[in-house]
């Protein structure tokens, strides 16, 4: 039998306790109570004796480390100075280790090419059907993780010490806050994903596999739910009743196969490929909770986490169009022309933007630079560019020219459609329809008279780049004012504007305003004319997240996925969810010289306030463990006149942070000092 990692083949007779000692009146049992557990010690370890498979990581002397389905080993470390006696384990740096018998899945034995990954070294003999793992734990760390490739499968251990105590700081009295509540205060924000994130899991009734709703970060019950992917076929013939696939770019298509036929024919052509069928492969999760992002509904000011399916759409939205004033005085767009009998043998038409072009119709028009010297022409127009103007010139036919001088007219037929913003007018007061113009021409507006009214004020002190009035010999007059100044009663007046809008035609005497942009600009105009009442207006389309609980009957609901905006099927009378996530976690109310574990996973950030200091001599600490599902930082927010100085920068990780904080005075000047490590633990 060849051995792996230094050959040791009988961890029994290693010398030295492996015993889970119990430190400071914290044993495993009181762990479990104090994760909920009300049973007796007998009933717990009769509970970690099932179900078997539950069962395959052991502490050295048969004591259980095992927890729940996928193993999450939990047990406490023995501090090693002297690495003699465990030289078969490869180990070379004293510390907190834990050591651990790994049995492999049922079926599943140590070969040649078994690896250990994650441990600090390992024991592993060919044939056996487990391995023996030192698991190192850094100060201050909370978990390490231990990957087996057993050849025909791969396997992640989470290994985690429950005694955070025996690390460092021996005289603190340390206990656990497991329930969050009564410190963290949640915010919620709109979840931005298109889809819902996380693995698609499936249930099977009668050979159909069905996808199903979860929720993220519960724990998978065994044997219920699958996940999918796809297999090589193995068939030598098509079966009846199996889908075949074909893989092209990264899709996976149905193909059509006839039953009975084989996959690879007995003849193939040698020009044509013969193609690589898949068929759906169903398996049993392994993932100890349902992997994803939680996703939350807000229900009268409270949020409830939902059940959703990976990869659905996330998010609805209703269309809503606008018809705001175009903010240029121009219609914006290219200028199309049409053959006239003009002297210019064309004349600019107005046109709706968007619309096809009829062939042959319509032109475009340049002014070319003539390049090269040369003699005037017949019927031609020259022209000269004088600042920004094209100049037409008189020329003698037959007389030369020189080159990069003059311009002529290019005529371009103009296809696909025509270029330019959309302008539409009121038709009512809710429908609008788009109108042709003319590219570059002024757009008219509707005009304004100008209204002053004045009122009492109702600051109470002045305020900053306000004018205020007061009232002398009958007419309002500004007043000087300091500011910051209290306001006396019924004494100062505000100016108050209203452009109200005119129609009919221009009177004498009486100033005008127009507004095309916005903004009420005084304008010139010619009394006795008709005032133009068009306001031409620009189409905008936004995506509000609908408000509607329900699928309205006649209302059109829209998904964004990928940046584009589809329309969504959705029956009438269905829920429509609203979806949010975790913006961030504030905890506050802190007590001091305690530990503190959030042992739910936080799928946010964190942000802790140290509470005030009143002792100056003694000082106090705090440790904060919290296990994370993303990569999130954990923000310290210290009282006002308190320092907080890092001795290592925070780090955004995904697992588990803990922050090790403590308060000291140096000088008079109160300071908090904390280290932050953390643990890359999957979620």
């Amino acid at each position: 039998m060849a051995d792996l990692k230094g050959g040791f083949t009988n961890p029994d007779t290693l010398k030295g306790t492996f015993s889970n000692p119990v430190i400071r009146g914290y044993s495993a049992y009181d762990i479990a109570k104090l994760s909920g557990f009300e049973g007796t010690e007998k009933e717990w370890l009769e509970s970690l004796r099932a179900p078997a498979e539950s069962l395959r990581v052991s502490s050295l002397n048969e004591q259980y480390l095992a927890v729940g389905k996928v193993v999450e080993a939990v047990g406490n470390a023995i501090y090693l100075d002297d690495l003699s006696e465990y030289s078969d384990y490869g180990i070379e740096v004293p510390g907190w280790y834990v050591f651990a018998r790994i049995t492999a899945p049922i079926g599943a034995k140590v070969t040649a090419d078994t690896t250990v990954d994650g441990a600090a070294g390992y024991i592993a003999s060919e044939g056996e059907d487990y391995v023996d793992v030192a698991v190192r734990f850094e100060v201050a760390a909370t978990s390490q993780l231990v990957i087996i490739d057993w050849g025909e499968s791969k396997e992640t251990f989470v290994f985690r010490d429950t005694d955070l105590a025996i690390r460092n700081l021996d005289y603190r009295v340390t206990f656990y806050v497991y329930d969050a509540d009564p410190f963290v205060t949640w915010h919620y924000k709109r979840s931005a994903d298109p889809v819902f994130v996380g693995t698609k899991y499936y249930t099977e009734e009668n050979g159909v596999y069905t996808q199903a709703a979860v929720k993220a970060h519960e724990h998978v019950p065994a044997d219920t739910y699958y996940t999918h992917a796809y297999a090589l076929a193995t068939d030598e013939v098509f079966q009846e009743g199996t889908v075949y696939y074909t893989l092209e770019a990264g899709v996976y298509t149905p193909a059509e196969v006839v039953p009975g036929d084989p996959l690879v024919p007995a003849e193939p052509d040698p020009e044509v490929p013969v193609p690589t069928y898949y068929v759906d492969e169903y398996t049993l999760t392994t993932d100890y909770r349902f992997v994803g992002t939680r996703y939350y509904a807000e229900h009268d000011g409270t949020y409830e986490q939902i059940a959703v399916k990976a990869g659905e759409p996330c998010s609805y939205y209703t269309k809503v169009i606008t018809y705001p004033l175009p903010g240029t005085a121009a219609f914006v767009g290219t200028e199309y022309w049409t053959p006239d009998e003009s002297d210019l043998g064309y004349a600019r038409a107005a046109v709706r933007a968007g619309e096809a072009i009829p062939e042959g119709e319509y032109f475009t028009h340049v002014y070319t630079k003539l390049t090269a010297a040369g003699k005037f022409a017949e019927g031609v127009r020259y022209y000269k560019l004088v600042g920004t103007e094209y100049e037409l010139q008189e020329v003698t036919v037959g007389a030369s020219y020189a080159k990069n001088v003059y311009y002529i007219d290019t005529w371009t037929p103009a296809t696909g459609e025509f270029v330019g913003t959309k302008y539409y007018l009121a038709i009512n007061d809710n429908n609008y329809a788009q109108v042709p113009v003319l590219g570059g021409d002024v757009i008219p507006a509707a005009y304004y008279t100008k209204e002053i009214h004045y009122a009492i004020t109702g600051d109470e002190t002045f305020q900053v780049g306000k004018t205020y009035y007061t009232i002398m010999d009958g007419e309002y007059v500004e007043a000087e004012v300091t500011v910051g100044g209290e306001v006396a009663a019924d004494t100062y007046y505000e100016q108050l504007v209203i452009y109200r809008k005119e129609s009919g035609t221009f009177a004498e005497g009486v100033t005008y305003y127009t507004a095309p942009a916005g903004v009420y600009t005084e304008t010139e105009v010619v009394p006795g004319e008709t005032i133009p009442e068009a306001e031409y207006r620009v189409q905008l389309i936004s995506w509000p997240q609908t408000e509607d609980e329900k699928v309205l009957s006649g209302e059109t609901y829209y998904t964004n996925i990928g940046g584009v905006y589809e329309e969504a099927y959705l029956a009438p009378g269905a829920r429509i969810p609203e979806n949010l996530v975790h913006e961030k976690a504030v905890v506050e109310g802190l007590v001091r010289n305690v530990t503190y574990r959030l042992d739910e996973i936080v799928d946010c950030p964190m942000v802790f306030i140290l509470p005030e200091v009143e002792d100056e001599t003694h000082g106090c600490w705090f440790e904060i463990r919290c296990r994370h599902a993303g990569a999130y930082s954990m923000e310290l927010v210290a009282p006002e006149g308190v320092k907080v100085a890092t001795e290592h920068t925070q780090k955004e990780t995904a697992g588990v942070n803990m922050i090790n904080l403590h308060y000291t005075s140096v000088d008079g000047v109160k300071i908090w000092r904390f280290m932050n490590t953390h643990s890359n633990i999957p979620a």
